[in-house]
């Protein structure tokens, strides 16, 4: 599916995102692999099973970054763990979302869960709904992961789509709002998703939680088929 003009869209965090918890990890390698170390959540890649991914991908979902381009300067642009929340001017009014809800062009009811977002952009506005085309990767289940053991390779090249989604921005409950984590990881409201400069690229990246207790950043689907493709992405490179 795809997606239309120009919108604004609904993202979450507040605050810069410190990679290192417990390890000077200071960056990561771009797209094209390098030489650093695998960035992987899992002690053991090669035994990793189904519900390892299920638990990361949770975990993934609610500890996504995004340095987001903002219409007025008085917001500051790096978000940590975003999430989407209705809003009562900038009170938090709702429950989080780890997920962009909506329908898709045909006016089917779908969603894209937040671990699965590899960028998206707001098109344009329509009354009170917003039209986002969000680059969806990689689009393969947990299961099917374990056993086709694709490359990040193959990954890249066959497990990628794009989805044009039309998502309420102006509800009931209130204005749909982005929330991200302070540097102690209290949540705050960050500003409206109609704050979001429109026809901009917002790519995400993957951060870490405790809940996995430092073991690497919630890229949930770091197995070892994938990790050991030279043209994998994520890697830590340490200070000396």
């Amino acid at each position: 599916m795809k997606m239309n003009d120009s919108c604004k869209l609904p993202l979450t965090a507040a605050c810069l995102f410190i990679l290192a918890i417990g390890a000077p990890i200071p960056s990561k390698a771009g797209v094209g692999g390098g030489s650093g170390k695998p960035n992987t959540p899992y002690a053991n890649t090669d035994k990793v099973n189904e519900e390892d991914l299920v638990k990361v991908k949770a975990i993934s979902a609610r500890c996504r970054d995004a340095t987001v381009p903002f219409n007025r300067p008085d917001i500051p642009p790096k978000v940590k763990h975003l999430a989407l929340v209705a809003a009562k001017g900038d009170k938090i009014a709702g429950e989080l979302v780890y997920k962009f809800e909506g329908k898709d062009e045909a006016g089917k009811p779908s969603s894209v869960d937040f671990s699965d977002v590899k960028e998206f952009k707001l098109i344009r506005f329509q009354e009170k709904d917003c039209l986002l085309e969000i680059v969806i990767f990689p689009t393969i289940a947990p299961k099917d992961l374990l056993e086709k053991k694709p490359s990040y390779s193959e990954l890249a090249a066959n497990f990628i789509s794009s989805v044009r989604l039309w998502v309420q921005v102006d509800t009931a409950a209130g204005d749909l709002a982005i929330t991200g984590e302070d540097w102690d990881g209290k949540r705050e409201f960050v500003a409206k998703v109609r704050d979001i400069k429109p026809n901009t690229v917002i790519s995400v990246d993957y951060g870490r939680s405790k809940e996995m207790r430092g073991s690497g950043d919630a890229i949930w689907f770091a197995t070892e088929s994938v990790i050991k493709d030279p043209k994998y992405p994520h890697r830590l490179f340490f200070a000396k």
